[in-house]
């Protein structure tokens, strides 16, 4: 089932596969609606049209339902490639959850924007969030718009995966609640937002009758102008809606979480009742709780050792931690303990915590580890030789979020006694405890409860090798004596994993190649090293064993290698990040020698492993997992046995390796699974069935990736070094009149992406046939095609001697435009055709006298106008932001419009680039890097306050505060030779070249440090991510990022008091909001990267200077005492 997007709140007035839809730019071909189409005056469909090829099914017999037809679309649908969502911020925010549930008409919308604003909570509308993918022109917006278009349901699934998404991005700041109206739909949907997501607070239900609602719906249709107003139309809705409702009112009841309020009456009186049925559970809602800033530096310092503690009820293990602390001085940490501690307290976080606790739900994950981090800054002051974290962790995530965020724990000590004993010893407390749980059935159950919980964690740390278990059957002090053995040789070892420097790799040869690569996971038995031989013959894939590479660095007695020898002999399991580099030297190796690309064999063994490879290398292609029974497994194994000698080839050691195996696997198999990447072999067959099974799903996708980047040698283009221009421009701006009359003038080649496309198509290529299938089916081109095939032509141009091109209609959005720079080259300039909408409805309506074509006519003009600015809007922000913008009025004649084109086209045709005239001198930055002082980049909107951050911060530290754009203006004014250089680059409206920048800053640095600087603020840098990396490549890596941030409220407010005395022209409240837009813009993607880096320190710029200032230092003062 699906989501029944009717055609009021959350349908866009019908969308036409208009002319801008099919534009070649958009590599896509939509079949154009005819003069048959519904959308005016209730004509059928032709067979052309989207519904007809909707409706007609292959056996000429229609859908019976909506529901058949969604059960038809969903291969075409569940193919459609989108990124999993980790909901992991989200489940770790536990944010409440309210859903607004109600027929058309029922006012659903307007009651959740009145109860939002009354109670502060978050409202998302999944209407809303599907008309902004519609809008976005992505491949999954045009599919939705297509099926909407049709009369049908958009698949569940893609409905959810955007409500998630919005969910995810909202609780980067918290909210009190959510408040989601227009959602479920449908029991299906009620059931996957439980399982994916979590259970709702309450659903609120207006009940109205249909009459009522039908009333309504025809008022607003008198004065809406939207055609589904109409009695028929109306009555469709109601059916739907009324078929589907009951069962979900019906679910809800039964949970006990659904609140009717009766709609029939005004919106005042239907908020009023709402209001009264809610005010107490709003009142019982926690606020946020906001993490606290906590200096670590203490506990760092110490290097103390931790010790998780685990062990189920009757183990021993409060004993056993008693006596530890006895022996050794070490700190007894329970997080529960620590919890009722901060409630008692009455501190203000305590009684956000008791409302948590009150209200049963969980304490965020992130809030206990604040409350463990404290505890144990205090105790480590206090002399504390090390930390027992008792009953901790939970889960897996708990423990990998707890190493991440303080440092890895030594080992995890596992009390491990059979279930018998330790009913035998709760059943003996019980006859003097008085507790009333210390009962035969609930002792019963808690073990279960225990058991299910621990198994995944003991799994986890066992693979990982930091797995102590005692046996706890024995007395008191036979235990203690297994537990003092194993921490005396876990204090005596040193940690070795700090002795291996890690070696700075280039992988730009990776991303070049652009190949695939593929995760290879199986039990043992399943044949995986079998079928890596065979896929890495049949595709020139390169098979990649960490095992082996750590073997064979071992043997290669380098000093790394003698290093991880000593590890690996004491047991210890190594460092994922050596294991990582090794793993990138072997990659970079094989893409030299022309690899396809990668089969990693075994990999990952849990998802930290895979989050951290695809975080520094890139994201796996697929995970192939070669799934098979135990029985089937055990089978092989014990043939083998007959052969191998292997000692761990018999029953008993097989059965606990398959089961060691299922329990650490099993997440990383359902975290993949949920990213659409998990390939699920069925592995029970014959070699050669197994191989032929992969191959199907990998045939495609590697001759694809592999062909697509890797090959074409670009040489030629890079050494004419002609400049590119991205011609931007709505329909009926003119801009392919003025791109021939600029390739006549200048010789430059024209190239449409589209034009590529149709042409390739027609040709009967291979390549052509898959274009033109994927056309055909609406599809969108995969970028790597068109990037293909705009190399191509502009390699064949280069021979015939072109002096540069114009890329028309490219690109459609930024990560296009991003795509092109990466591997072609920089645009010169982007020139943009801005002409005012009732302009270019004009020259469209005159064109439509003569051109016959359906889609000119007005409602579809206007359409196709808004769907172009808006796709338009983020690209031109973003090469404005760039300076590379060049925005051209084009309202005159088209003589008119051409001489202006001239006027910017002669000063760049008229010079081959200044910035390749600026010469670089050798600088030696040795003094810099012997200093070993830290560098801060400072990143803030206009009006944040950095500059007066800026000059306290070098007050109180010494530092140097250095400013790109105060080095060039400098430079400028010097009059040397590289100062006259510049001045005719900025003149000319060119950028000056990054390389240029980057030396005025080292020598800048270079002096600083002369005079005995302790470090440097390089402010307002960078202001994009390749700014950034090759600030770290060329000086050295920045010890953090501040980012000054303040809501776009705060600083228009502030703007506009400096406006009262500034006299800048630039202080009025529409050039403000264009500034602040630009900027977001800009700086969104480097906050991205180098949060990602765990780099960013966030400071919330709304207070005073100095509580800001008081933020700053406590950062400051961590990151200047660990230099």
């Amino acid at each position: 089932m699906g989501i029944l997007i009717n055609r009021g709140r959350s349908h866009i007035t019908q969308l036409r596969c208009t002319s801008f839809l099919c534009l070649p730019s958009l590599s896509v071909v939509m079949t154009l609606k005819k003069k048959g189409t519904t959308s005016n005056g209730g004509k059928k469909p032709s067979s052309k049209s989207p519904q007809a090829a909707v409706k007609k099914k292959p056996t000429g017999k229609s859908p019976k339902s909506p529901r058949a037809v969604e059960k038809r679309k969903s291969t075409t649908d569940t193919e459609e490639k989108k990124k999993s969502v980790d909901l992991t911020p989200l489940k770790n925010a536990h944010v409440p959850i309210f859903f607004i549930i109600g027929g058309p008409g029922s006012g659903k919308a307007t009651l959740g924007k009145k109860l939002a604003e009354k109670y502060g909570l978050s409202h998302v509308s999944t209407g809303d969030i599907l008309r902004a993918e519609m809008t976005s022109l992505s491949p999954l917006g045009i599919k939705i718009s297509k099926v909407m278009e049709a009369g049908e349901l958009v698949p569940v699934d893609v409905v959810l995966d955007l409500l998630k998404a919005a969910l995810v991005k909202k609780v980067a700041k918290p909210p009190k609640a959510f408040l989601i109206d227009g959602y479920p739909c449908d029991v299906k949907q009620a059931e996957q937002f439980d399982t994916d997501v979590e259970g709702t607070k309450q659903v609120i239900y207006l009940e109205a009758p249909d009459d009522v609602l039908t009333e309504r719906l025809l008022k607003r249709g008198k004065t809406s102008g939207r055609i589904d107003d109409n009695e028929g139309t109306i009555k469709k809705r109601l059916k739907a809606y009324n078929t589907e409702i009951p069962s979900v009112v019906k679910y809800y009841e039964k949970k006990n979480k659904l609140v009717k309020i009766d709609a029939k009456g005004t919106i005042e009186e239907v908020f009023a009742a709402a209001v009264k049925q809610l005010d107490d559970v709003m009142a019982k809602l926690p606020q946020p709780i906001e993490r606290k800033t906590i200096n670590m530096a203490p506990l760092r310092k110490t290097k103390l050792p931790i010790f998780f503690i685990v062990g189920g009820p009757g183990s021993g293990k409060g004993t056993q931690c008693e006596r530890i602390v006895a022996k050794y001085g070490f700190s007894h940490l329970s997080s529960g303990d620590l919890l009722r501690e901060e409630v008692k307290s009455g501190s203000p976080r305590g009684a956000q915590l008791a409302k948590i606790m009150e209200a049963g739900e969980l304490v965020p994950l992130e809030i206990v580890l604040d409350l463990l981090k404290e505890a144990m800054v205090k105790e480590a002051i206090k002399g504390s030789k090390g930390f027992l974290i008792d009953g901790y962790p939970r889960e897996v995530r708990q423990g990998q979020l707890f190493e991440k965020e303080i440092q890895p724990a030594k080992s995890v000590i596992f009390f491990d006694v059979s279930d018998d004993i330790l009913v035998e010893r709760l059943l003996n407390r019980a006859k003097t405890s008085g507790r009333a749980d210390d009962n035969i059935e609930t002792i019963k159950k808690r073990l279960q409860t225990f058991a299910t919980a621990t198994t995944p964690v003991v799994a986890h740390y066992e693979m990982k090798k930091k797995l102590a278990r005692i046996p706890a059957h024995g007395t008191v002090d036979e235990i203690f004596a297994e537990v003092a053995q194993h921490i005396d040789t876990a204090l005596k070892k040193k940690d070795r994993t700090t002795t291996i420097a890690r070696a700075l790799i280039d992988l730009a040869p990776l991303k070049k190649a652009g190949v695939p690569i593929f995760f290879i996971i199986g039990g043992p038995g399943s044949g995986k090293g079998t079928q890596c031989e065979k896929l890495a013959a049949k595709f020139g894939l390169s098979h990649l064993s960490s095992g082996d590479l750590l073997r064979e660095e071992v043997k290669s007695r380098t000093p790394r290698g003698g290093v991880l020898s000593k590890i690996m002999e004491a047991g210890d399991l190594v460092p994922l990040e050596v294991v990582l580099d090794l793993i990138k030297e072997a990659i970079v190796k094989k893409v030299a020698r022309g690899s396809k690309g990668f089969l990693i064999d075994g990999y990952p063994m849990d998802v930290e492993e895979g989050e951290k490879f695809e975080e520094e290398i890139q994201e796996a292609k697929f995970v192939i997992f070669l799934e098979a029974s135990d029985e089937v497994l055990t089978e092989r194994l014990l043939k083998r046995a007959k052969t191998s000698e292997r000692a761990d080839d018999n029953r008993e050691t097989i059965g606990r390796r398959l089961k060691t195996f299922a329990t650490v696997t099993a997440p990383v198999v359902d975290y993949y699974d949920k990213k659409k990447k998990l390939i699920r072999i069925k592995a029970e067959g014959t070699e050669d069935e197994i191989f032929e099974e992969i191959v199907k799903h990998l045939e495609g996708h590697v001759k694809t990736t592999a062909s697509n980047q890797g090959g074409m040698d670009m040489t030629p283009l890079k050494k004419a070094a002609v400049p590119v221009f991205f011609i931007l421009g709505g329909p009926g701006s003119g801009r392919g009149t003025q791109c021939q009359k600029m390739a006549a003038k200048y010789g430059l080649s024209h190239l449409s992406s589209g034009e590529l496309l149709r042409n390739e198509a027609k040709s009967g290529s291979p390549r052509g046939a898959k274009i033109s299938k994927i056309m055909k089916a609406g599809d969108l081109v995969p970028l790597e095609i068109v990037l293909d095939l705009l190399k191509e032509a502009m390699l064949k141009e280069i021979a015939r001697c072109s002096k540069g091109f114009l890329i028309d209609g490219y690109p459609l959005e930024v990560r296009q435009g991003e795509r092109f720079e990466e591997e072609v080259q920089e645009p010169r300039s982007v020139i943009f055709f801005d002409a005012s909408d009732d302009t270019l409805l004009k020259r469209l309506l005159k064109r439509a006298r003569t051109s016959g074509r359906d889609d000119d006519n007005l409602d579809t003009m206007r359409k196709l106008l808004q769907l172009s600015k808006t796709a338009t809007a983020p690209l031109v922000e973003y090469y404005e932001s760039k300076n590379k913008l060049v925005r051209i009025q084009a309202e005159g004649t088209v003589d008119e419009i051409f001489a202006e084109v001239v006027k910017h086209l002669d000063t760049q045709m008229g010079k081959k680039s200044d910035s390749l005239t600026v010469e670089r001198k050798p600088i030696d930055l040795t003094p810099l890097k012997k200093a070993g002082v830290p560098i801060f980049f400072i990143v803030g909107g206009p009006g944040s306050g950095k500059g007066t951050q800026c000059e306290k911060i070098v007050a109180k530290y010494e530092l140097s505060h250095l400013s790109s754009g105060d080095l060039l203006r400098e430079e400028v004014k010097s009059g040397s030779p590289r100062g006259a250089q510049l001045t005719k680059i900025m003149e000319a409206g060119e950028l000056v070249p990054l390389e240029v920048v980057l030396d005025l800053i080292k020598e800048a640095m270079l002096k600083e440090v002369g005079k005995g600087s302790k470090g440097f603020l390089i402010d307002g840098y960078p202001r994009e991510v390749k700014q950034g990396e090759e600030f770290e490549k060329e000086i050295q890596e920045a010890k953090s990022v501040i980012f000054f941030d303040a809501p776009d409220e705060i600083l228009v407010e502030r703007l506009m008091n400096r406006a009262k005395t500034s006299g800048r022209a630039d202080d009025n409240m529409e050039t403000i909001k264009k500034r602040l837009k630009t900027f977001t813009t800009a700086t969104a993607p480097v906050v991205d990267y180098y949060e990602k880096k765990n780099k960013l320190v966030r400071i919330m710029a709304k207070g005073t200077v100095d509580e800001i200032f008081a933020m700053v230092v406590k950062h400051l003062d961590v990151m200047m005492a660990t230099t």
